[in-house]
């Protein structure tokens, strides 16, 4: 298994992380800096073969937008984060 660049506060990866957050219905604050947060949401967007243009339909923003975020041109939110996970779902 290939290891995340992200890891929330107890050590779990976004699969992990997001699970837990739709067990308690919270967010930890903990998000690293913009450049790694993005290639992990992209690494995890692709390995489920979803296209950007998809996932920004799901998450109600716009494919520029998305990819912006991807890529670290834009900051990520906890409510960006947990739209994110939620269109995953």
């Amino acid at each position: 298994m290939k290891k995340f660049k992200y890891q929330d506060a107890l050590g779990r990866n976004i699969e992990q992380a997001s699970a837990a957050i739709f067990r308690t219905g919270q967010i930890k604050k903990v998000v690293p800096d913009n450049c790694a947060i993005g290639t992990t949401m992209r690494e995890t967007r692709t390995r489920r073969g979803m296209s950007l243009r998809c996932l920004a339909t799901r998450m109600k923003i716009s494919a520029p937008y998305l990819s912006d975020l991807e890529l670290g041109r834009r900051s990520w939110t906890e409510s960006r984060v947990l739209q994110f996970m939620k269109a995953l779902h």
